[in-house]
């Protein structure tokens, strides 16, 4: 998952580059399987497909992340001459090499004959306590939420299992969504949203409404820990410099002048053919951000009719996510995990809130409430439903009591969008427990953080000492931006009369 999310972000940028101690308390009932449903980026095969039956058409495992280094080479060499239109070039051949082969049609079908080979139904796969689901991680998650009911139904005939613990995690949560809408809870005996995009993010909000710009604040705020897979600790005190001072805020004021041709070149020849072609990236946008997205990419062009109804039939869906998921835990064990205290990936407007680099806390926990990245709640705040328990965050930058379900909604510090831990134990402990709460085992309180990689434990509440620094820097921000803005309005009034 580390090179996912590398090459998640490295994609990212490259697109815009031009401008404890309890005992858990077991149930005592049947051990099901565990199907640990993907969320994307993994390996694709050719099917069918004349001379290329079963060979890999995508699969970042086997990439080499040395091969980005020509690219930036190239890059580099075209940034010395100013120019602009060649860094596009450079950006559009390298994503066209990579993502081609599983590239999709305006109707949101594959061009070559790629799916994911139905590689999860292998024998030495399916005999597992904890079975892995690679389903083809472009397609709409209607159509993926079906594939998944027949695999399980496979396994029923195969093992003779009742039920199944399922966790999905990161896009595959839009999956979930579609199957406990389309088929209930008869074969489950928990779920987990891991990270979840089923309610879309800001990041691909944004992209999707051409609004693809360096948001200087999550970037000068963009503090990640040193056991991440991305490694800044020296830039990230002179970003934070330049941030404050407001130089950064000009240096993109200025690059946004001249930033149009570029922009609709990058939409136009990489960022619609490659990407919201494919039905799932439509499932990150959320709901009430749908219909902007469509007229921005897809404009009412009528070769797109096909796509659309697919996209359409998600979003009826999803309208009903909040309603559909309150139900499922009527019927079934169901966990949320999210993370915070990292702002999106900065190439947005509006980056600068509590993410996982990715995914908006706010929606992976389906409506914690969050407080700016590092200005936590005031002192007179309090949370706003008092259900009888805490559900503040020790270092006061979440509520969690206004989550759909507050008792049931796990929190990471500064975890970055990473799918491939437990962690510390706690989903054995989640699928072996009755009814668990944020409350039942001190191991796993509602937040913990990550001390070293892959190790969780218990976050602790701040000294008053530590709130009262807290507070004083909280004003000291404050100043700042009343800086920053005096220090932007001349380019503001600019930008208005070009």
């Amino acid at each position: 998952m580390k090179r996912i999310l590398s090459i998640t972000l490295i994609f990212a940028l490259l697109c815009v580059f031009p401008f404890a101690l309890a005992a858990p308390q077991e149930s005592g009932t049947e051990t099901y399987p565990t199907v640990i449903i993907t969320g994307g980026w993994h390996k694709l095969v050719y099917d069918d497909e004349p001379g290329l039956e079963g060979q890999t058409a995508f699969d970042t495992e086997e990439m080499d992340l040395s091969t980005f280094s020509p690219l930036l080479d190239e890059i580099l060499a075209a940034l010395k001459t100013l120019d602009t239109n060649g860094i596009v070039d450079c950006v559009r051949d390298f994503l066209w090499e990579l993502l081609g082969p599983v590239r999709m049609d305006e109707n949101g079908e594959s061009v070559a004959k790629v799916s994911d080979g139905k590689l999860y139904y292998a024998a030495d796969n399916i005999s597992q306590d904890t079975i892995s689901c690679d389903l083809d991680w472009r397609l709409d998650p209607i159509e993926n939420a079906g594939k998944l009911h027949k695999f399980l139904l496979y396994i029923v005939e195969e093992r003779g299992t009742e039920q199944f613990h399922l966790k999905f995690s990161s896009a595959s949560g839009a999956v979930l969504l579609a199957y406990l809408k389309n088929y209930g809870y008869d074969l489950l005996a928990s779920v987990v949203f891991d990270i979840s995009t089923h309610k879309g993010t800001s990041l691909f909000a944004g992209f999707a409404k051409r609004d693809i710009t360096f948001d200087m604040e999550a970037l000068g705020k963009l503090s990640l820990p040193s056991l991440s897979s991305i490694d800044l600790p020296a830039l990230q005190p002179t970003l934070r410099i330049l941030y404050e001072s407001g130089l950064l805020d000009v240096f993109v004021k200025l690059l946004s002048f001249s930033s149009g041709p570029i922009k609709d070149r990058l939409y136009d020849e990489i960022i619609i053919p490659l990407i919201f072609t494919m039905p799932v990236f439509w499932s990150y946008i959320p709901a009430q951000d749908y219909e902007a997205a469509k007229e921005a990419l897809l404009q009412g062009d009528p070769k797109y009719d096909n796509l659309v109804k697919k996209l359409d039939r998600y979003q009826e869906i999803r309208m009903q996510a909040d309603e559909i998921v309150r139900e499922a835990a009527k019927h079934v064990k169901v966990g949320v995990r999210a993370s915070y205290g990292l702002p999106l990936v900065p190439l947005v407007w509006g980056a600068a809130v509590q993410a996982d680099l990715l995914v908006d806390t706010a929606y992976a926990s389906m409506g914690a409430t969050c407080a700016p990245l590092d200005r936590p709640f005031g002192p007179l705040y309090r949370q706003k439903v008092c259900d009888g328990h805490n559900h503040i965050s020790p270092d006061r930058l979440i509520d969690a009591s206004t989550c759909l379900l507050p008792e049931q909604t796990w929190f990471s510090y500064k975890r970055p969008h990473m799918t491939d831990n437990d962690y510390s134990g706690w989903y054995d402990w989640f699928k072996k427990t009755d009814n668990p709460t944020v409350f039942d085992n001190a191991l796993y309180p509602q937040y913990v953080e990550e001390t070293e990689p892959y190790v969780f434990v218990p976050m602790v509440r701040e000294s008053a000492s530590a709130l009262l620094e807290s507070l004083l820097k909280a004003v000291g921000l404050y100043l700042l931006k009343i800086w920053r803005w005096l220090l932007l309005l001349p380019l503001d009034l600019a930008g208005k009369m070009l």
